[in-house]
């Protein structure tokens, strides 16, 4: 008897250190218990498994005797060859832990064979509310506690009192999108129209589920590219066998591509235990390029994508993770000031780029009026400059962050051209409304760049004496020329 108690008690030792939930019990002498699971996901279901009964222990020693319960379900199971042997030996009725046991494993085949057979509860299933499960009035014994994440949550032993902190967590998906100005990963970025944007989508699944359909939509200004890259623990996984993919499109324009993961390719999942490993993590990687039906300006264009799951009872789905991609728009106003007042001119021309640039950004009109976007690498007729009308304004839309310079390349009749370009910058994401900044003599204002133009001078005419000494000298010469002639004529007369 003494050697049985010392194995139980050895038992019981390395069950608690491999439980997947540490466990806290009370020495108390009583024919029932509780299992109380402190950080339960709320919304989930929780149901508690009496394996083995505790016939008596000894919580100061830590002396367990476990015996099968009469009339279980559970006893084909532990006298077969899956356990028996394996993990557990019965000895004159009592079990006993076989060497070097990985009751990790142990608990996952447990669950696995309570679905076969269909095995109900000893108690449970009960939702978790406020982080809290408490399952009373429990017969003492080794319970497998499941829930409905989907992942095995722990063995473990009332006596008469368990405590079970829950660290199972459901599969997840975050989202991310490619700032292309930096190469960071994040959930926003700055692009202009016609730039390929990176998305990725990072997949942590969990041990014990099944049935993975990974979906993405993209919204109307977003143009899938249908590159598709998945790799598992670094690396690139092949479509046969493993997945399947498949496009489709919303009557919204959205674009929506499903992934549905075979439950070969998802069955392998680590424990538990190492729920960190590198063969746990899924990575979705693709792009789309930003098109002239993208939002410009606030809200963004919206990429989401979610994870959908079963635990082999019910389809669960993880919480939409989502990215916005930012265009921005710009308004150029040509005034000049008179009589104290900003009058609007028509007939500058202008060219924008890049700072440090010598090429212009390409430009083509839409359908409202004095309005222009970056043009695609399909457009036809694109222009790189434009001209003010008699609004005095230009607008421009889908440009990226960054440093730009507004050059004028025609100022308008009558009025001098600026000597150089008005360089400015537009900001993004990171500065909310105020998106724009701008230096020197110019201002700014929501990407508002006001260029003021100067008339030149009209030459003063001061009345001088220049063409009117010809006039007098004309007048003279031609007088004289007449008086000369009638002297002539008289002379000739009196001769």
């Amino acid at each position: 008897m003494t050697r049985v108690k010392s194995c139980l008690s050895a038992f019981m030792a390395l069950l608690l250190a491999l439980a997947m939930m540490p466990m806290v019990a009370f020495a108390a002498e009583a024919d029932e218990g509780a299992i109380t699971i402190n950080n339960a996901i709320d919304g989930k279901e929780y149901s508690a498994y009496q394996i083995l009964q505790l016939e008596s222990y000894n919580a100061e020693t830590g002396a367990y005797s476990y015996t099968q319960v009469p009339g279980s379900p559970w006893n084909e199971w532990l006298n077969g060859d899956a356990v028996n042997g394996k993990y557990l030996t019965f000895e004159n009725g009592y079990a006993v832990q076989v060497p070097d046991a990985d009751f990790a494993a142990f608990a996952s085949e447990a669950m696995a064979y309570a679905k076969a057979k269909e095995i109900a509860p000893t108690a449970g299933p009960t939702t978790a509310a406020s982080g809290t499960v408490s399952f009373e009035n429990l017969p003492l014994g080794y319970y497998l506690v499941d829930s409905s994440v989907g992942t095995i949550c722990s063995l473990g032993t009332t006596n008469p009192n368990a405590t079970i902190t829950e660290k199972n967590d459901v599969p997840t998906n975050a989202k991310e999108v490619q700032e292309n100005s930096t190469g960071n990963w994040g959930s926003t970025n700055d692009a202009k129209i016609g730039d390929p944007v990176q998305f990725r989508s990072t997949i942590t699944g969990q041990p014990g589920t099944i049935s993975y359909v990974f979906t993405d939509t993209m919204s109307k200004g977003l143009s899938f590219n249908n590159d598709i890259v998945i790799t598992r623990g670094g690396e690139t996984v092949a479509a046969d066998g493993n997945y399947a993919i498949a496009v489709t499109s919303t009557v919204a324009g959205e674009t929506v591509f499903t992934i549905t993961f075979t439950d070969a390719f998802v069955a392998d999942f680590a424990s538990q235990a190492a729920v960190d490993a590198a063969t746990n993590v899924i990575v979705v990687s693709y792009s789309a390029t930003l098109t002239s039906d993208a939002v410009i300006g606030m809200p963004g264009n919206p990429n989401k994508s979610e994870l959908s799951y079963s635990n082999g009872d019910v389809t669960l789905t993880t919480p939409a993770s989502e990215t916005k991609t930012y265009a921005w728009p710009m308004e150029i106003t040509k005034f000049t000031m008179r009589d104290g007042a900003e009058t609007l001119l028509a007939g500058a021309e202008f060219s924008l780029a890049l700072q440090g640039s010598a090429t212009p950004i390409r430009l083509v009109p839409t359908d409202v009026a004095d309005t222009y976007r970056v043009a695609t690498a399909t457009d036809e007729n694109p222009v790189t400059t434009i001209t003010t009308t008699y609004s005095g304004k230009l607008y421009i839309q889908g440009l990226d962050a960054g440093n730009y310079q507004l050059t004028e390349v025609n100022a308008p009749e009558g009025y001098n051209k600026l000597a150089g370009p008005v360089a400015f910058t537009i900001n993004g994401t990171t500065a909310g409304e105020n998106m724009g900044q701008l230096g020197g003599d110019f201002v700014v204002d929501n990407i508002n760049i006001k260029v003021e133009n100067k008339t030149g001078l009209v030459l003063p005419s001061t009345g001088g004496i220049g063409t009117i000494i010809f006039t007098v000298v004309g007048a003279v010469i031609i007088i004289g020329a007449v008086a000369f002639l009638f002297a002539r004529r008289r002379h000739s007369k009196s001769e």
